[in-house]
């Protein structure tokens, strides 16, 4: 047979046809790439699929932090805890606590230390006593309607009762103590004199003590004198916050409240 070939016109012809071709998949991937780009309302994000993920990510972090029980989980009015929340407790020595009716259980991987802190403090002549750890959210509940009807009884329309009673007791779901992970520690000796929890605590040989060892057993001082404006409650030197030895140390050592080390200040 014989060979057949293209003539000169006829080549340029396929060519041209070529070009409109690979124009027309070139500029039908653009439009595709700027369509997937675009919002629903149609304003261009610029935001890639990638930073989309980091961003929701971190958006959920303390979501998850606290959904899981995290050390570090921030609790108070503006981060309560999920109304699902169950820690996970074990029992701690009642002869450790003001009086054998209290509710002796405490954060399973807080409890060891705890013991051990209170065990250590008497050892070196200081008789720590445990006036309240692990609170139930029910008991939390009658525990802040007290303060709330005491308020009332002052003259305190509800709001501001309610608002006053929220600076010394934290509302339900709110609390450091459902999680288990805080404790109100005081001495024996002081709580006799006193029979209430006080700032004059801060003037005892027991809260010198906590101050200087309670690091070493994972605990910080959560609301600290020069820290109310940030944490929204007023001092507490009696009340005491797990987060696990290397925290503790950290935030010691910068002189920092939980908010701030959690960046949420």
């Amino acid at each position: 047979m014989a060979k057949r070939t293209l003539r000169p016109g006829c080549c340029g012809f396929l060519a041209a046809i070529a070009v409109c071709v690979v124009g027309g998949l070139v500029f039908a991937y653009a439009i595709f790439n700027k369509h997937n780009a675009t919002t629903s309302s149609g304003t261009s994000t610029g935001v890639s699929s990638q930073s989309v993920s980091a961003s929701v990510s971190k958006a959920l972090a303390p979501a998850s932090e606290m959904k899981t029980g995290g050390l570090l989980m921030l609790i108070n009015a503006k981060n309560p805890l999920p109304s699902d929340y169950t820690p996970t407790l074990a029992l701690v020595d009642k002869s450790y606590y003001t009086s054998s009716d209290k509710d002796n259980h405490f954060d399973s991987r807080a409890a060891p230390h705890l013991s051990q802190m209170i065990h250590d403090a008497r050892a070196d002549g200081v008789q720590l006593v445990i006036y309240s750890g692990y609170r139930s959210m029910a008991y939390q509940t009658d525990n802040f309607d007290r303060k709330v009807s005491e308020y009332r009884a002052q003259g305190y329309g509800p709001s501001t009762a309610s608002s006053k009673a929220a600076t010394l007791v934290a509302p339900p779901g709110t609390s450091e103590h459902e999680s288990g992970l805080a404790a109100d520690i005081v001495s024996s000796d002081w709580l006799r004199k006193n029979g209430d929890l006080n700032e004059t605590f801060e003037k005892t040989t027991a809260f010198a003590w906590l101050e200087q060892h309670a690091a070493d057993y994972g605990f910080i001082l959560r609301y600290p004198k020069d820290k109310t404006d940030i944490t929204g409650i007023s001092y507490e030197p009696w009340h005491w916050r797990y987060v696990g030895k290397d925290n503790a140390e950290k935030i010691n050592s910068a002189g920092l409240c939980l908010e701030e080390y959690d960046g949420k200040a």
